[in-house]
């Protein structure tokens, strides 16, 4: 689909954030196909989700290993509602969180992402450099 604004270096990423993910963002699937800088890369980090097309990406064509298509199929087999207006009484809600800094975090900026229902009282994430509280609203 053609915008008029095409992007001098297009991407099609995946990210799903999670309990069981690793590393500081808890990070527990990533696929991407990206333009970068002129030569495309295909990457993927955690274990595949049962309905992804794994054939898709041995593709000679790394641009064509992650579509939009195959995007938009992974977001509704998620649940994610794609084709409905979004809810925004149940957005998250990001803020820049007042008071210093912790002490690793220094010259950081911190932030508070509240995710109404999600989680735990206290449990913590990164965002954007900085560290963050994830909570009930």
């Amino acid at each position: 689909m053609a915008t008029g604004m095409e992007a001098k270096y297009p991407a099609t990423v995946l990210e799903v954030y999670g309990p069981d993910g690793t590393g500081p963002l808890a990070v527990e699937r990533s696929i991407a196909a990206a333009n970068d800088g002129g030569r495309w890369v295909f990457e993927t980090f955690g274990d595949p989700y049962p309905f992804e097309d794994l054939s898709a990406y041995t593709r000679r064509s790394k641009a064509a290993r992650f579509t939009a298509d195959l995007l938009r199929a992974y977001l509704l087999a998620l649940g994610v509602p794609v084709d409905e207006e979004p809810v925004w009484a149940e957005s998250w809600l990001i803020t820049k969180a007042e008071g210093p800094s912790p002490p690793r975090n220094k010259g950081r900026p911190s932030a508070e992402l509240r995710v109404p229902g999600l989680l735990e009282s206290g449990t913590r994430v990164n965002l954007s450099g900085g560290s963050g509280r994830l909570r009930d609203c």
